[in-house]
C-alpha cells in the first residue's frame, strides 16, 4: 500500500476485497505431488496456460513493428510482492512477443493522480496505467483523460472480471478491475484476552465498542491506533461509518450536492462518534501518517486498527503477529441499523488506457495477458492481493487471516470514493483531526465540511453537473 502522503483511495487507497457496485449506469459482483509424474503434469499445465495466454495476445499484436509500452503503476506501495509479479509478466510477455518492449515507471502514491492529469494535458505519458476506482476514475473520465475500452476488449475476454460495471459511465467502460482494496477492522486477540475480553467476540454495536475500549485502556492498552497526518485515516473511517447513515448509495451524494447537510443527525453522528473515541486513540493520531499509524498494530502497540486487506497477511508473513492473534471484523453498527450495517467498504484498482497512446491495442493485449488465469493466480501468490476475477483459485488462500478476509465479499458495500477529493481532504480530514485535538465540536466540524462542500460546488460547476447526472442516474435506479 501506499506510503506517506495524501493518499487518494484507496484504500480504499490502503485499503481489502471484492464488492459489488454500480456507479452511474451500473450493476455488479465480487499438494504436494504424490508422484513425480503428477508434479510434472501440474507444472506443464501451468506453463501451457501462461504460454497460451501470451500467444493469444501475441496473435492480436501487430507483429512486424517494434512497439514500446510504458506502464505507470505503484509497484509494492500497495501490496508487497507486486513488483516481482510484474517483472515475471514482462519477462513472459516479451518472450512470446519479441517485438514488444515494456517499461514500468513507478509513481509516488502522493502525486500519482496529479501526474496523470499533467500527462493528459501534455498529451504524453503512459500507454497503460493503474488508477483508483470511484470518483478518482470518473473525474478523469469527465475531463476526457481516459480512453474508452469497449473497442479493445470483447465481452468474452472480460466475462470473468468482477465489478466491471462499476467502471462504466454513460454506457462506456473506462477501467478494468484487477485487484481490490478494502477497509478492514483488525483487532489483536491476545490483547483482548489480556484485558479480560472474549477474543472471539468483537463488539457489534458502537456502545459495545466504547465499553471494549474502556476495558483495554483500564489495563494500559491503547485501544485504537491510526495516523491522520494526510487525512486518509479520517476518509477511511468516514467511508466506513457513513454507510450506517443511509439506506441507498445515492444518499451519500446528497450532502455533497447541498440536498442535505453534513449537520443532519445521521451525518453529524460520525463527528459525535469521533468525539467519543478520541480518548481511546493514540495521542499522536493527528501527527502520524496513515502508515505510521497502521504500523502501531503490527508492533502490538494498539489493540485495534483500520487497515487494508493486504496488511493482515503481511503482518503474518513478516512474523510481526501470529496468525491466530489477528482478528478480522466488520465495524460496529451505530444506533439504528441501516441496509449497509455490518458491511465493509471496498474499491477497485483499475487498468486504464490513455487517449494519447499510439499503441492502444497493444496495451490492451498486455492487459489481457495480465488478467489471464495463470497471471491472476500468480498475483495472489506473490502479493496476497485478492484478484478482481472469478478465475482466482480460492484453494490458494492459506492462513486464517487470509480466509477471514476472503469471506468479506459476502458483506461489502460501495462507499469508498463517493465523495469528491476536495471535500474528503480539505473537509473531512481536517474536521476529524480538529475534533480529536479538541479545537472543534462535532457541530463545528460538520459545518466545516458543509462550507467546503459549498466551496467545491461554487468553484467546480462542470464537475458539479457531472455529479448531478451521476446522482440522478443512481437515484432513478434506486441504487
Amino acid at each position: 500500500m501506499i506510503k506517506e502522503g495524501k493518499l487518494k483511495k484507496i484504500l480504499v487507497w490502503s485499503l481489502i476485497l471484492v464488492f459489488t457496485v454500480s456507479i452511474a449506469f451500473m450493476s455488479i459482483s465480487c499438494k504436494q505431488a504424490v508422484v513425480a509424474e503428477t508434479t510434472m503434469a501440474a507444472e506443464t499445465t501451468a506453463a501451457a496456460e501462461t504460454t497460451a495466454a501470451a500467444e493469444t495476445t501475441a496473435a492480436e499484436t501487430t507483429a512486424a513493428k517494434p512497439v514500446k509500452l510504458v506502464v505507470w503503476w505503484y509497484g509494492d506501495q500497495e501490496f508487497a510482492g507486486m513488483s516481482s509479479w510484474m517483472d515475471e509478466n514482462i519477462k513472459l510477455y516479451q518472450e512470446a512477443n519479441p517485438n514488444i518492449t515494456i517499461e514500468t515507471v513507478l509513481q509516488n502514491s502522493d502525486t500519482m493522480l496529479e501526474s496523470y492529469t499533467a500527462a493528459a494535458e501534455a498529451q504524453e505519458g503512459p500507454d497503460i496505467g493503474v488508477y483508483f476506482g470511484g470518483t478518482y476514475l470518473f473525474q478523469e473520465v469527465w475531463r476526457g483523460n481516459l480512453e474508452p475500452l469497449d473497442s479493445y476488449f470483447t465481452a468474452d475476454e472480460l466475462k470473468d472480471i468482477v465489478q466491471l460495471d462499476a467502471n462504466k459511465y454513460a454506457g462506456k467502460l473506462y477501467g478494468i478491475p484487477w485487484t481490490n482494496g478494502s477497509a478492514v477492522w483488525y483487532y489483536n486477540k491476545a490483547l483482548f484476552t489480556k484485558a479480560g475480553l472474549d477474543p472471539e467476540k468483537f463488539p457489534t454495536t458502537w456502545d459495545e465498542l466504547l465499553k471494549t475500549c474502556k476495558a483495554l485502556k483500564d489495563v494500559n492498552i491503547t485501544p485504537y491506533g491510526g495516523g491522520n497526518k494526510e487525512s486518509f485515516q479520517a476518509v477511511m473511517l468516514a467511508d466506513l461509518m457513513f454507510k450506517d447513515s443511509v439506506n441507498k448509495h445515492y444518499q451519500m451524494l446528497e450532502p455533497v450536492l447541498g440536498k442535505t447537510s453534513w449537520s443532519d443527525k445521521n451525518f453529524l453522528q460520525f463527528f459525535e462518534d469521533t468525539n467519543d473515541m478520541k480518548a481511546y486513540m493514540n495521542e499522536d493520531m493527528t501527527s502520524l501518517s496513515y502508515y505510521q499509524g497502521v504500523d502501531l498494530f503490527g508492533t502490538k502497540d494498539v489493540a485495534m486498527a483500520l487497515a487494508v486487506n493486504s496488511n493482515g497477511p503481511t503482518w503474518v508473513k513478516d512474523q510481526l503477529l501470529d496468525d491466530k492473534d489477528i482478528g478480522v471484523a466488520t465495524p460496529p453498527a451505530r444506533t439504528d441499523k441501516t441496509a449497509f450495517s455490518g458491511t465493509i467498504t471496498t474499491t477497485a484498482y483499475d487498468w486504464i488506457l490513455t487517449p494519447y497512446s499510439k499503441n492502444k491495442q497493444e496495451g490492451a493485449n498486455f492487459i489481457k495477458f495480465m488478467i489471464s488465469k495463470d497471471r491472476v493466480n500468480a498475483l495472489y501468490t506473490a502479493s496476497k492481493a485478492i484478484p478482481a476475477s472469478n478465475l482466482f483459485d480460492v484453494s490458494l488462500v492459506g492462513s486464517a487471516v487470509e480466509k477471514a478476509i476472503f469471506e468479506f465479499p459476502k458483506a461489502q458495500s460501495c462507499f469508498q470514493d463517493f465523495i469528491p477529493q476536495t471535500v474528503q481532504y480539505d473537509g473531512l480530514g481536517p474536521a476529524f483531526s480538529n475534533v480529536i485535538n479538541g479545537s472543534m465540536t462535532p457541530e463545528q466540524a460538520a459545518k466545516h465540511v458543509d462550507d467546503i462542500s459549498k466551496k467545491w460546488r461554487d468553484e467546480n460547476p462542470e464537475q458539479l453537473d457531472q455529479y448531478m447526472q451521476w446522482y440522478d442516474a443512481l437515484k432513478s435506479s434506486d441504487y
